[in-house]
């Protein structure tokens, strides 16, 4: 608390030490509800556990190593293994992120306010969802390439289905030479209603992933209100560790 000199008289040092009392207040909750432009001026209880950023740090760089693998990346099979690696340790920052931030009511606030953004934001809703997949399912979120050459285009919406399923068995012959295959999606949308028939991708593609009350999360093609220009996974990777580092700045401010 800031001192008010003891020389002032007594009504004007009374409305002095109101008003600095509640400057330092709305200053403490500008700090725990993230505002980045605000400084402390009580350090003496932090608002998050001073072992949540060297931990949040540590995971940072072991997503950062797994990126640069995937860019590498000489197989399929080593893509899919490094982009386990990735959500892994990404999710490993929010966990540091979300337990730290429980020492103090503070701390609690400004990381609700950070889940609450993430749950609607497309891309770190659609990464929280995977890494949750690729841990505690026997679920694959990459597809190394399609079953087929091609995908399901939604002409309503614009959105590209490229697990197209996973059991289409040889085909059968039908009249003259076509062949008819049984489609059977692991993910069934009913509010996709008008779909054509487009080329799929020659490279690794990320899979739509559920959560536990089956609601799916396609990968994403928005991120903070803006559309995305580059939806494959490197780049998709690449902006959500900007995401991670830019939110384990603010926390080291609060911290």
């Amino acid at each position: 608390m800031l001192a008010v000199p003891c020389t002032c008289p007594f009504r004007l040092r009374r409305i002095l030490e109101i008003a600095i009392g509640g400057a330092e207040h709305t200053l403490q909750y500008l700090v725990a509800t993230g505002h980045q432009s605000a400084d402390r001026t009580d350090m003496s209880e932090p608002f998050i556990s001073p072992l949540t950023i060297p931990k949040c740090l540590d995971r940072l760089e072991k997503a950062k190593e797994a990126l640069y693998r995937l860019r590498n990346a000489n197989t399929f099979e080593e893509f899919g293994s490094h982009w386990a690696s990735f959500l892994i340790h990404t999710g490993g920052i929010l966990n540091a992120l979300d337990a730290g931030s429980k020492m103090s009511p503070q701390g609690r606030e400004w990381y609700g306010g950070v889940k609450r953004k993430g749950r609607a934001d497309p891309l770190v809703a659609y990464m929280h969802q995977s890494r949750n997949t690729e841990e505690h399912t026997t679920e694959q979120v990459t597809a190394p390439r399609p079953p087929l050459p091609f995908g399901l285009r939604d002409q309503d919406t614009g959105e590209i289905d490229w697990d197209m399923g996973i059991d289409w068995g040889s085909g059968r012959p039908g009249e003259g030479n076509e062949i008819t295959y049984d489609r059977k999606p692991n993910y069934y949308d009913p509010s996709r209603k008008r779909q054509m028939i487009i080329g799929g991708p020659t490279g690794p593609s990320l899979r739509p992933v559920m959560d536990r009350s089956k609601r799916v999360y396609w990968p994403p093609d928005e991120h903070e209100g803006k559309r995305l220009r580059e939806r494959d996974p490197i780049s998709l990777a690449s902006i959500y560790l900007q995401y991670l580092e830019q939110l384990i700045e603010t926390a080291s401010e609060i911290a």
